[in-house]
């Protein structure tokens, strides 16, 4: 700042040196007066003054003494007529508009600045009681530049602010637990941001509920948190004992100017599992797209060791395995036929995707019942904040997604549907058998997450697809898929946490005929599965994880049914025997980090298969023909 002319209103460097000590409050109003000195009255009229003018004239007038800096005002030009107003209700009506504000100590000093108010007195609290004299969090009052950890508003943090951790409580090793989520400014869980304090090899990264647990020593620390795409965040604690600690991240958007490709560039390892390929949601959405579509198979196709088994067919081969061979989960239920329309769009509504894992080799303990490959779909929770949509019209679907908070923000809903009308485009071709064709499809499905309290979450998810197809005959296909999930994570202690999953699967086929009257018939096959697994993940330390669980599924089959269709049909009813059966499996995993790119990882799993009755049994007498 530079001084001005006038001696009333000069700024010396002590005023601007004084002007950087008292920053470090983000009040988002435009006057604050602490405590405010006896207000003196301005009468005068304005005509597109200068605001340095403006300046003058008021500390001519008035014992009032204005502090700015002159380039953040030389466009500022003041038109008013004042008779007798209150001087801070001038700077009100003039700064109102602008991006300034401003702020008057006890000695008529007016301070004006860009972006924050000025803190013209320190907080009640600033000379806090010492940590043995304080109350636990539960009552700790939130004062303006100290807060404690459990009453943060949102993860939000304000210049200056310092969180304690853990009040009136000592721990005798010295060292402390601190618990939280990451999630980004709608209310979404971060997955694998990284959290870490000043010590070297501190760090630990969100799972896939967005939480983290974090090993501290006790006393003043800094927490630095990141996640690809986001601003990096830092946080100032005071760590008494363990505590809870929620971070909310801004998204980071940066403007590249060019892309240099380069062949043969040397990789670097982002992570130590091998055989896995992450998928976010942005970069299958960058994967150009079939009629509008953004189809997360596609991407998974495009993968190394990754191909279509034949073209019409909707299941893909890993590294030679067969289709049936790949495990396809959507938020923890199974989904037998992942494709619409012979292959051209995915089961999965792009639009409510989070990301996807697909596990080549190396497949963690706590899957099971494949032999290929695991592709792990996790859906978005929804928008915490606000009520949001999106949608889109292409060429043959139409698909809408709407999302909103829950409870005031404990929790969130998100739903989305999609539907063909590929019909129109079939009588379009040349082709006559084409011509008398029908293809179409459509898909449902819902997501519910919400917050109990700091130690419970609850999530449940359904999902439900059917299509419908005639190729230039009388006989129609159908199949359907339904997928269903509950999970319940509950956080036993700072080290310990555990989900309780429940799903529901079922697929369903047919085909129907009925041009001939006399062989008019309906075949139909179906699947169920209802499952329930329990998972348990230990934090021994911050290089040290260890996972136990165990799972029961109950499997349900009818292997067909053939009836008749109308009076004239001669086809013979007929039914196979249900068929059930029960797979349990008990899994436990060791994962320990010697070095930053070294790691051990070891892993157990035992499964048991029972053949469930009842069932006919056909036994032949030895020596006869069976014929």
């Amino acid at each position: 700042m530079k001084p001005l002319p006038n001696p009333f209103c000069a700024q010396s460097l002590g005023g601007a040196a004084l002007l950087l000590v008292l920053l470090g409050s983000g009040q988002p109003s435009y006057g604050q007066q602490a405590p405010p000195p006896p207000a003196a009255t301005l009468t005068g009229t304005f005509e597109a003054v200068p605001f340095a003018e403006f300046a003058r004239r008021v500390a001519a007038a008035t014992p009032y003494r204005l502090y700015f800096v002159p380039a953040e005002t030389d466009s500022l030009r003041v038109t008013l007529a004042a008779t007798g107003q209150p001087v801070p209700e001038v700077l009100r009506q003039v700064l109102g508009a602008t991006r300034l504000h401003f702020s008057i100590d006890a000695d008529y000093r007016v301070y004006i600045t860009a972006g924050e108010a000025v803190q013209t007195q320190l907080p009640a609290d600033f000379f806090a009681a010492p940590a043995s004299a304080l109350p636990p969090v539960a009552t700790a009052p939130a004062s303006p530049s100290r807060l404690a950890a459990g009453a943060a508003p949102a993860g939000r943090a304000a210049p200056g602010r310092v969180y304690d951790i853990g009040l009136g409580q000592a721990p005798a090793n010295g060292k402390a637990t601190l618990t939280g989520r990451v999630r980004d400014g709608r209310g979404e869980s971060l997955v694998g941001a990284l959290v870490y304090g000043a010590a070297p090899g501190s760090g630990v990264s969100t799972d896939q509920f967005g939480a983290y647990t974090l090993t501290l020593p006790v006393g003043r620390q800094q927490l630095n948190v990141r996640s690809l795409g986001f601003k990096n965040a830092t946080r100032q604690v005071q760590v008494y004992g363990s505590g809870r600690l929620d971070v909310e991240l801004e998204v980071d958007v940066t403007s590249l100017k060019e892309v240099v490709v380069e062949a043969e560039k040397a990789q670097n390892l982002t992570s130590l599992r091998m055989g896995v390929a992450k998928l976010d949601i942005k970069d299958i959405k960058q994967i150009p797209t079939v009629f509008g579509e953004a189809d997360i198979l596609r991407v998974v196709l495009l993968l190394p060791g990754v191909k279509s088994i034949g073209e019409g067919n909707t299941g893909f081969s890993v590294r030679g395995g067969g289709a049936d061979q790949n495990l396809v989960l959507y938020n923890g239920a199974v989904v037998y036929n992942p494709s619409h329309l012979f292959g051209f769009f995915s089961a999965f509504n792009a639009d409510m995707l989070k990301s996807a894992e697909l596990y080549k080799s190396a497949v963690p303990a706590r899957y099971g019942g494949r032999l290929s490959s695991v592709l792990d779909v996790v859906t978005r929770d929804g928008n915490r904040k606000q009520f949001s949509g999106a949608g889109g019209i292409g060429v043959l679907t139409s698909r809408l997604t709407l999302e909103g908070p829950l409870a005031h923000g404990k929790g969130s809903w998100l739903v989305g549907g999609r539907t063909s009308y590929s019909d129109w485009l079939l009588r379009q071709l040349p082709s006559r058998n084409l011509n008398n064709s029908a293809a179409g499809f459509s898909d449902l499905s819902g997501h519910l997450a919400y917050d109990l309290n700091d130690h419970n979450s609850l999530y449940a998810t359904g999902y439900f697809s059917q299509d419908r197809f005639r190729l230039a005959t009388d006989t129609v296909y159908n199949y359907r898929n339904l997928a269903s999930s509950v999970k319940w994570k509950h956080t036993l202690n700072d080290k310990l946490y555990g989900v309780l999953t429940g799903t529901y699967s079922r697929y369903q086929y047919g085909l129907r005929s009925d041009r001939t009257a006399t062989t008019a018939s309906e075949l139909s096959y179906n699947l169920n599965q209802g499952g329930l697994q329990a998972d348990f993940t230990y934090f021994a330390s911050t290089k040290h994880t260890v996972e136990v669980g165990a799972s029961t599924i109950l499997y349900r089959i009818n292997p067909g049914q053939l009836t008749k269709v109308g009076d004239q049909s001669l086809v013979v009813n007929t039914t196979l025997a249900q068929e059930q059966a029960l797979e349990s499996a008990v899994y436990l995993s060791d994962r320990f980090e010697v070095a930053p790119r070294l790691a051990l990882e070891a892993g157990l799993r035992y499964s048991l298969f029972d053949a469930l009755g009842p069932r006919t049994v056909l036994t032949y007498q030895p020596g006869l023909s069976r014929s």
